[in-house]
């Protein structure tokens, strides 16, 4: 019975599902002035890991989505 082999997965070429602050503003393309309005407000959906926010892009996209379909009703 022949072993099988694995190869090593492929470097990712995707983007990464989980962004930092920076990289959900550039995502979103707002500043970051704009950004921390809306996390403090509770509007941008965002997790802290500790002291440092992070952003799945996936809920962003639903978050612009729904925003689209209200008419940017928050």
């Amino acid at each position: 019975m022949a072993e099988q082999r694995h190869q090593a997965a492929p470097a990712q070429l995707t983007e990464p599902d989980v962004l930092t602050f920076a990289e959900a503003c550039r995502f979103l393309r707002i500043g970051r002035q704009l950004a921390w309005q809306l996390v403090n407000r509770g509007e941008l959906p965002g997790f802290r890991v500790g002291r440092l926010w992070r952003f799945r892009r996936s809920v962003l996209i639903d978050w612009m989505q729904e925003r689209e379909t209200n008419g940017g009703a928050r």
